[in-house]
């Protein structure tokens, strides 16, 4: 299953769309300031929450 989410910066009000297999696990690494692999949710400051999502059994991108 996969999942389709917004993230909002509590600090900033940006927004950030992204997709994952695991929600929790993602939205940890977002907020982790020791975690770089999630490049957008550094450069603008947080802390970021989840604001709408969306889960899919399949995905079918091209």
């Amino acid at each position: 299953m996969y999942w389709v989410y917004i993230l909002q910066s509590t600090t900033t009000q940006r927004y950030y769309c992204g997709y994952t297999d695991d929600l929790d696990r993602r939205l940890k690494q977002h907020n982790d300031p020791d975690y770089h692999g999630t490049r957008t949710t550094k450069v603008f400051s947080g802390p970021w929450e989840l604001i709408w999502q969306l889960n899919k059994i399949h995905w079918q991108g091209r």
